[in-house]
């Protein structure tokens, strides 16, 4: 086996999907990739990893290969290593020059168009890639399986209904919706039953202000209802770069630059949101059960919002924002990531859940949370 060093370069808003890409497109090598930050412009950010280089490999956008000095933990390109011994060898190329790794310490050296360019860096983040793979997966699971058990909640018959049927024979029949679920799949009862849950409830007449639905619209309230005015009229003062959020016992400094890069809008950056933010423009709000709501408007760009709910559901959406989508794909991984952070704050710290209506496999993937 040839392993070999590659680095792939991103920034806060891409560093999810990058990761998950890299992590699709190759077998890493050790169980682990680890995440540097720029010291001097900690937006960019480089995932360094090893792979297996036996046979032919296909190297990744933005990526480049490196070695390393692992006394000082230097990477290099050899390009950057010839041009690093030119200068300090009054500018002719000696391979036995031997460099004082020590001058390079904790940083990558490459080059660009300009010539010789250090990188000095810090460890960001360390991810397991086995540890990645199963959160990946059981995320996915489980945000798929809630919604499910939440519409199926929301929709499901209301057990006093009376539903009709015809028997085997062609006889009809009458059963209350609470006794039809119970009964065998192939139950007549059962197949109406399944047949009205599959159309929402079945009844045609039913009341729109009865219904509930997934737009958080109902009723006749939302036929009158105006568009959403996205400008928090109440404001939030920002102090020192930061916001408080929460009220009570609980509350968090929510860092408007963080912020600001993980929006990573054009002409957005922590002086410009923290001034949307005093006049309602922007906000960020927690409850003590863990739910945070983020909207953001301008005038040239639209408006965005951003929520994860008591349950660690995520709702975006970015419809009337002014940028491409894969750029809205990027922004709505950056501030699930952002959110995310700050609902694990304020969410209760006894907030298991309730195993009890889970099913055996929504219990054992639980528990490889834990």
């Amino acid at each position: 086996m040839r392993t070999q060093l590659l680095c792939t370069f991103t920034n806060n808003r891409t560093l999810s999907k990058t990761v998950d890409r890299i992590i699709d497109a190759y077998d890493i090598l050790y169980n682990k990739m680890f995440v540097l930050k720029n010291e001097n412009d900690t937006r960019e950010l480089m995932c360094t990893y090893n792979i297996d280089a036996t046979g032919r490999v296909e190297i990744f956008p933005e990526t480049i290969s490196l070695h390393r000095k692992k006394q000082t933990n230097t990477l290099y390109t050899i390009n950057a290593l010839n041009e690093t011994i030119k200068t300090c060898n009054n500018g002719v190329l000696d391979t036995t020059f031997q460099v004082d790794w020590e001058n390079y310490r904790n940083c990558i050296m490459v080059t660009n168009e300009d010539g010789l360019r250090r990188i000095d860096t810090s460890v960001k983040e360390i991810i397991h890639i086995k540890v990645k793979r199963w959160y990946l997966y059981i995320v996915n699971y489980l945000r798929r399986e809630s919604m499910i058990k939440l519409k199926r909640l929301l929709m499901e018959i209301d057990d006093e209904k009376i539903i009709k049927y015809k028997d085997k024979d062609g006889k009809p029949g009458e059963m209350k919706a609470g006794s039809a679920k119970t009964m065998q799949t192939d139950h007549p009862a059962k197949i109406a039953w399944d047949k009205m849950q599959d159309s929402d409830g079945g009844d045609d007449k039913k009341d729109d202000s009865q219904k509930v639905s997934f737009d958080r619209t109902a009723g006749d309230d939302a036929k009158k209802a105006e568009p959403k005015d996205p400008k928090n009229d109440k404001g939030q003062k920002v102090v020192d770069g930061n916001i408080t959020i929460g009220d009570g016992d609980k509350t968090e400094e929510v860092d408007v630059e963080a912020i600001a890069n993980a929006l990573d809008l054009p002409g957005i950056d922590a002086k410009t949101l923290a001034k949307k933010f005093e006049s309602g423009d922007a906000g960020i709000e927690a409850d003590e059960n863990g739910r945070i709501s983020f909207e953001f408007n301008d005038d040239k760009l639209g408006y965005v919002s951003a929520e994860i709910e008591d349950d660690g559901t995520f709702d975006f959406d970015a419809s009337d924002l002014a940028i491409d989508e894969d750029d809205k794909e990027y922004l709505e991984d950056s501030l699930r990531d952002t959110l995310d952070y700050y609902h694990d704050q304020f969410k209760p710290e006894d907030d298991d859940g309730d195993d009890e209506d889970m099913d055996e496999g929504m219990i054992k993937l639980k528990d490889l949370l834990r």
